[in-house]
Formats: structure tokens, sequence, C-alpha cells
């Protein structure tokens, strides 16, 4: 980063939280132009699952694009996006949460789906899989690999400091996916919040051990993927397979936090990759 841009964001990281979402926003501007200029404008406005899905695919990608822009920009492209490092790791960090994942959203939709409704849709399963690897990768290059990134420059590399960066960042995930939930009731909008930081903890702990952004892309885009694959199961709307359950999000929440103290009783964050690469 330059030293100009450095001084500046480091000073007012908050300003650059706004900065960021911005390109988030900015991006579906851009991805509801493009789809207009190449004449799918029902994409748009499609209510069928696999239409609304690829018109929210391509809005993710033009937001990677954009953010990646930012990232090269900023000089925050480095060794500790996308690599090869600690794959191994990540992946056996991942699995905990993604047996939460299939328990959490596949399992009940299994069980209390009819039987008879169940059938395989490759179509929607590949268009699933495709939105949430994308959503994955989109909300990592902002919230951890640019927001986090920039409270730790910010508050520093001791404890003190990446705990307030974990757990600020974690918070700003949490409040944005409220709008996931902003035509549900303010119950449903407040347990979204409570398990999306929590989620957002775990994450910024993968990047921090892995040091590569790609670990908490690919866990956050195979999580999102055990929700949404849901209607490629059955024959049934997206919206009917959600659901707003205090109890069960509650104690996803819970087990969240709980492997996150884990983790953190079991490391010293101030030796992890990721603080070793950008001090």
């Amino acid at each position: 980063m330059d030293t100009k841009n450095e001084r500046f964001f480091t000073k007012h990281p908050y300003i650059f939280v706004v900065a960021a979402l911005l390109v988030l926003v900015l991006s579906a501007v851009v991805s509801t132009l493009i789809i207009g200029f190449a004449g799918f404008s029902n994409l748009i406005t499609a209510n069928n699952y696999f239409d609304s899905n690829l018109s929210f695919f391509i809005s993710e990608v033009v937001a990677i694009i954009l953010l990646l822009a930012v990232a090269w920009k900023l000089e925050f492209f480095d060794q500790t996006f996308f690599s090869k490092r600690n794959l191994k790791i990540g992946a056996l960090l991942s699995v905990p949460i993604l047996i939460i994942a299939v328990l959490w959203n596949i399992l009940p939709s299994v069980m209390y789906n009819n039987p008879s409704l169940f059938r395989i849709d490759v179509s929607l399963i590949v268009m699933a899989f495709l939105t949430t690897l994308a959503i994955g990768f989109a909300e990592e290059i902002l919230f951890r690999g640019l927001i986090f990134r920039n409270f730790l420059r910010r508050y520093g590399m001791t404890k003190k400091g990446i705990y307030i960066s974990i757990i600020v960042s974690s918070v700003i995930f949490g409040l944005v996916h409220a709008s996931n939930a902003v035509s549900s009731s303010p119950d449903a909008i407040i347990q979204q919040v409570i398990y999306a930081t929590a989620m957002g903890i775990i994450l910024a702990l993968f990047y921090l051990i892995t040091g590569n952004l790609l670990v908490p892309a690919l866990c956050h885009g195979l999580f999102d993927f055990t929700d949404y694959v849901i209607p490629g199961f059955y024959n049934i709307p997206y919206d009917a397979a959600l659901t707003s359950d205090w109890v069960q999000n509650l104690i996803v929440a819970i087990v969240f936090v709980v492997i996150a103290v884990i983790i953190v009783k079991k490391i010293n964050v101030e030796d992890t990759d990721l603080v070793k690469q950008l001090e």
C-alpha cells in the first residue's frame, strides 16, 4: 500500500469499511447494467430459483473482480490471498464447520420434507455450487482480505490488537448479513446477525492461522452451499427451505464460539502465519 493511503486508511479504518462496502453496492449496480446490456433483463426480476441465482452469481463475480482490483491497488493482494499455502491445515480446520453445516441445513431438510418429493436436479445443484462459491470468495475478500487486515494494521499485531480486529470485523460481517433477512421479522434478523458474527470469528481465525484467504473462502462457500442446495433435493421453493428457529440458530452460534475459544487456547495468535507475513 502506498504511504499516503496506508496512513489514511490505517488512521480511519471505519471509513475504509464504508468505502469497501460501497464497492459491494457498486458491483450490484454494475452487474445489473451488464445483465441489461446483454439482453437478459429478465434475470433481474426472475422469481425462479435458477434464473434468480444466475443473476446473483453474476453480481458476485463482478464483486470479486472489483474487490480484487481494490486489493491490488492498495497492495493488499499478496501471498496471503490465494495460494497453496497451508491448504491441508485449512481442510482439517474446516471439517467440523462443514459437518455442522450438513447437520444444520441438509439433515433437517431430508428428515422433515416429504420423501416422495426428493429428486436430484443437477442444474439447480450446479447453480447453487457456483453461486455459493462466488459468495464465499467475494465476502472473504471483502471482510477478511480487506476489512480484517486493515483493522490489524490499525490495532496492531499484539494479542489485544488481533482480538479487537477479529471481533470488530466479525460484528460488521454479522450486521451486514442482516440484509439477508430484511423481508423477515426482526426476530429472524437478530438470529442472522448473531450466527453470522460467530461464523465471522471462525473464518477470521482460519485466515489468521493459515495466512491463506483461499481457506476461509472455500469453507464459507461450501458452508453456504449446504443451505442453497436444498431446493435441488426437493420440489419446494427456496424461501420455503429457510427456517427461523431461535434454538437451532443459537446452538450453532454457541458451537462456533466454543470452537473459536478452543482454537485460541491452542495457538499463539501473535505467532500465526498471517501475522508473520504481514509484519
